[in-house]
Parts: structure tokens; sequence; C-alpha cells
């Protein structure tokens, strides 16, 4: 394939782009008004269709920031719990300017040049990192250590366990107000029951190495 027909399949495939883009702008727009599941999906079929265009005629850059922008409404989509306020609309609107930017350039009469394929990169990569750190506050936010009495109930468990083997123990826990994403809280939780029962028991001693192998 020569150069010429390469910017014709390229022309070609903006052409039909055009319809995808503004179904995706469109949708995005209505989220903060129509947060459902059935939106999202409709916004992902253009996003697929764009990104599977893309790989066709070889447009790395379309098809890489599409592929950013399938992963976090995905994250919409699996999590309907997550509300689209003025702040997350307005990281997806920009990510999709930076896709838009990207297929417009694509049919200048010299292409998408090596410096504005660039520049567009260096514009859009800090984007969808923060649209992706925004979407994993909300999953998954921080919270302080101490709220792990709330997914497991750490002193009560630790007391049962030391009077099934007849000892007293103390439970004194630090550190409460340290931040920890709530998954990481919560699988720590399941660890828990184990770890303390090996702790109590007579003979077992669990130095500061082996914890942090638990962990």
């Amino acid at each position: 394939m020569n150069i010429n027909q390469k910017q014709q399949f390229i022309y070609e495939f903006a052409d039909r782009a055009q319809d995808h883009l503004t179904t995706i702008e469109q949708g995005l727009l209505n989220l903060q008004n129509l947060p459902n599941t059935d939106l999202v999906n409709h916004i992902l079929r253009s996003v697929l269709s764009l990104k599977e265009g893309a790989e066709v005629v070889d447009l790395d850059t379309i098809q890489n920031f599409t592929k950013n922008l399938q992963y976090c409404l995905e994250v919409l989509r699996d999590y309907p719990q997550i509300k689209v306020d003025v702040e997350l609309e307005s990281l997806f609107l920009q990510g999709f300017d930076i896709i838009d930017a990207l297929v417009q350039e694509s049919t200048t009469p010299c292409g998408l040049d090596r410096q504005t394929n660039q520049q567009l990169i260096d514009q859009g990569q800090p984007i969808f990192e923060m649209l992706n750190e925004r979407l994993n506050e909300i999953i998954n936010p921080f919270l302080p250590f101490s709220e792990i009495e709330q997914i497991f109930p750490l002193t009560s468990a630790v007391q049962e366990i030391a009077a099934t083997y007849k000892k007293k123990v103390k439970v004194k826990i630090k550190g409460g107000e340290i931040l920890i994403r709530e998954l990481t809280i919560k699988n720590f939780s399941r660890l828990l029951k184990h770890f303390i029962n090996n702790t109590i028991l007579p003979n077992k001693c669990y130095n500061a190495r082996k914890i942090r192998d638990i962990l």
C-alpha cells in the first residue's frame, strides 16, 4: 500500500468516524442527566467502532486513546452507583476532545504529522490519568484504618479467640488515622482472623517480616 492509498483509507475512516464522534459527545454530555447503563453501552458501541476503525488504518494514537476511554466508560457501566458530577463530565469531555482532534488532524493534506501527534499525546495522557484517578477515588476511596472495625470487629474477635485459649490479651490499635484504600481494608480483614488465631495460639510468634508476608 502506497502513501496515497493509505491516506485515502484514513479519509474514509475519518468520514465514517464523524457519526461515532457525534454519538460519543452527545452521550457524554448527557451522563449527568441520564446516568444509566443503556446510555453508557450506547456510547461504548461508538467508542469500540472508532477504536476498531483506527486499528485498521494503523492510527495507533487514536486506537490507544479510544481504548482508554473505553476502559473508563466500562468502569461507569460496572459501577452504576457512580454519580457523574461536573468534574467527571469535564474530564470525559476533555479526553473526547483529544480523540476528536486526532481524527480531524488525520484528514489534513499532510495527515497526522509526528509533531502534532506528540503534542496531542502530551495533552491527552494527563487527562486520562486524572480521569482514571478520579474514578478510582470514587469506587475505592481512602478510609482511615480505624474503619476496619466497621468491616471486621477486630477487638471483639481478638477477645473471643483469647477466651477460647484462656489467655488475656489487650487490644491496642495504633495508626487508626492512617488512610488506606477501602478495598485494601476489605481484603486485609479477610486475613485478620487467621492472623489473630495464629498469634494467640501457644508457641506461635509472628515477627514483622512474617506479618508483611501475610499481607
